[in-house]
């Protein structure tokens, strides 16, 4: 456990700078890296690996890199004899890096091949975890683990930090109170919640104690690093604050019998949003839907916008409660909270949904915040097709390389306001693009599998254009 400081180093170092003799390894646990390199001539800033002649086996966990400088990899360079060398993206776990702009982030992690410096490669730069959001200290990270034999968790002990991390959300929000606010992040506030590698036990967790409209939830790879739910009196695991952005990666949620009537977030307001990417949401595998015991009244509650990149939902199986609720679907174009989006239209990309049922009659409802509570034609007609208050707010949803595969909903006959079993699909505004996209055995007891309500009404000679499909 170490802190490796600028000034401890000549301009030319960084704080590991690697040329083995023979094949090597490096293991670093729970140090920050700060302000190592000055960026003129070099590569590496705070770490420079040669694996020109000898391989070389790297695993960081728990660490921060902040204020490093380099003409390329700011925080990492690895030097290549060839492709089959590239490491494994296990190597850095539990790590982030604290950037405050794009270019940053795109020089963080660099690599080359052989002695051809002027062909450097920039796309590991998800090799270390980044904010989606800028952030100027490494005070705003802090970090959840299940104790073992280097950490044990003492309650009376100040955690939170790489060196000593909390064991549970509540016990770190009670040292966050105690800390004033500062205008930086490095006191008094949560911008960047990482979890180690196992299965936690979650308790419930208010955000909004985070003190910060933006949160990353980070985990170890959704392999590495599971959280389910404690049973508690409210409806989901995670509530986030008003208005609040939850960003979750690398990261797997899994239902538990434990808590069978616990979802897993929730959000408020409508500059409210979810992001998930990276990252596995299952259910409890001991279980099939013909002897599951989970009742929530849904696993995701979204008011605002949702955005999904790479993520699964399998093996869910659900008496009640829907995968995913949105009331919103749109989000302001230019929230510098979430620059990382930058022009990208929010949906669901690369995803895979399957195995899943439960017996609502939806499984997935986007829905338009005012249109949510609309149900004859006459109530959705009266809505005014302009709207100002969301006149610079996106106007796309997409659906690209996403599959659908082994889902199933039943129908209630008493709801009348919900017509298609796997996505039922309310707008005013939003274009809905299903690009590249798959369906297969879907098992829908409902009207419909795929349900779209147009709801303003157009003049008969205008022509519109409220869904894609390629």
């Amino acid at each position: 456990d170490s802190t490796f400081l600028g000034e401890a180093y000549t301009s030319i170092g960084s704080a590991i700078r690697a040329y083995p003799t023979g094949p090597s390894t490096i293991d670093v646990e729970g140090v920050v890296f700060k302000g190592q390199g000055d960026g003129q001539g070099t590569n590496g800033g705070a770490v420079y690996v040669d694996m020109r002649y000898f391989d070389v086996q790297m695993s960081f966990k728990r660490c921060i890199f902040i204020g490093n400088k380099a003409d390329y990899g700011s925080n990492v360079f690895i030097q290549y004899a060839s492709t089959s060398q590239i490491i494994n993206k296990n190597s850095f776990i539990g790590c982030t890096t604290i950037v405050e702009n794009s270019y940053e982030s795109d020089i963080s992690v660099c690599y080359s091949f052989g002695d051809n410096d002027d062909e450097i490669f920039i796309d590991e730069r998800n090799l270390i975890h980044n904010s989606w959001n800028r952030q100027k200290s490494e005070g705003v990270v802090r970090f959840i683990s299940n104790p073992d034999t280097n950490h044990t968790i003492e309650s009376s002990m100040k955690c939170g930090s790489v060196s000593q991390p909390c064991n549970t959300y509540q016990t770190l929000i009670e040292f966050i109170q105690l800390e004033p606010e500062s205008v930086d992040g490095s006191t008094g506030r949560v911008e960047t919640l990482i979890f180690g590698e196992g299965k936690i036990s979650s308790p419930f967790v208010d955000l909004s104690l985070a003190r910060s409209d933006i949160i990353n939830i980070v985990g170890c790879g959704d392999r590495l690093t599971e959280i389910y739910p404690q049973q508690s009196s409210l409806q989901a695991m995670i509530y986030g604050g008003f208005n609040q952005i939850i960003v979750i990666d690398k990261i797997c949620i899994a239902n538990s019998p434990a808590s069978p009537l616990i979802g897993f977030i929730r959000t408020q307001g409508a500059e409210a949003g979810l992001v998930m990417q990276d990252m596995r949401v299952q259910g409890y595998l001991e279980t099939s839907p013909y002897n599951t015991m989970l009742e929530p009244p849904y696993l995701f509650s979204i008011e605002g916008f949702v955005h999904l990149q790479d993520v699964i939902f399998e093996h869910i199986y659900l008496r009640t409660g829907a995968i995913l609720q949105v009331v919103g679907l749109r989000r302001s174009a230019d929230d510098s909270r979430i620059e990382q989006l930058g022009k990208t239209s929010i949906g669901f990309y690369r995803c895979l949904f399957d195995d899943i049922t439960s017996n609502e009659s939806v499984l997935i409802s986007l829905n338009e915040k005012d249109l949510a509570g609309a149900s004859a034609p006459s109530e959705i007609n009266k809505i005014s097709n302009v709207n100002l208050q969301n006149s610079e707010k996106t106007t796309k949803f997409v659906f690209e390389d996403t599959i659908f595969s082994d889902c199933s909903s039943s129908l209630l006959l008493g709801n009348k306001n919900e017509k298609g079993g796997l996505l039922n699909l309310k707008n005013k505004k939003v274009r809905f693009e299903i690009l590249n996209s798959e369906y297969r055995n879907i098992a829908v007891k409902s009207r419909n599998m795929l349900y779209l309500a147009w709801g303003v009404y157009e003049p008969d000679s205008q022509q519109i254009n409220i869904l894609t499909v390629t």
